[in-house]
């Protein structure tokens, strides 16, 4: 397996990847263990309140983006973890059968000030449903190893 280093990612590159089926199964075993709103449990009240099923947690929504993150990108890469996210927003409900993929940019570079081995990519991570609609939208940064830490720090990213 070849692996993705910091220097493999250019500025203004776009990645689509991922295939994820949601299932009423795993969304309903969610709910009742880690957010048992009744939008997540009972379809009765995702009518009432104008769903047209019951959706997924929107924290289960991260995992599902984080699953296809491992498992399509993290995996075949030098990644060192994420300092955090900078924002990350819920734009529309996901629902039993819906079927996800990502959508990643890369929007800028720069070598960690400290460690000269670690490079920083900010992305911005779209998260879409079978129709191509935007369900999920979160901009990170990831930690990755260089393939050669001695090259000048003023490398252009």
């Amino acid at each position: 397996m070849t692996l993705t280093y910091w220097e493999d990612f250019q500025v203004g590159q776009e990645y689509r990847y991922g295939h994820k089926e949601v299932s009423r199964d795993e969304m309903l075993a969610y709910a009742r263990r880690f957010d048992p709103h009744p939008l997540h449990l009972d379809q009765e009240a995702a009518l009432a309140a104008g769903l047209k099923d019951i959706r997924a947690s929107s924290f289960q929504v991260c995992g599902f983006c984080m699953r296809i993150m491992v498992d399509e990108r993290l995996k075949k890469s030098t990644s060192l973890g994420s300092p955090g996210v900078d924002e990350l927003r819920w734009l529309l409900p996901v629902y039993p059968g819906d079927r996800l993929t990502m959508r990643q940019e890369i929007l800028g570079k720069r070598r960690h000030p400290r460690r000269p081995e670690v490079g920083f990519c900010n992305s911005s991570f779209e998260l879409l449903n079978q129709d191509d609609a935007v369900v999920m939208r979160m901009f990170s940064a990831g930690m990755f190893r260089l393939r050669d830490p001695n090259a000048s720090m003023e490398e252009k990213a």
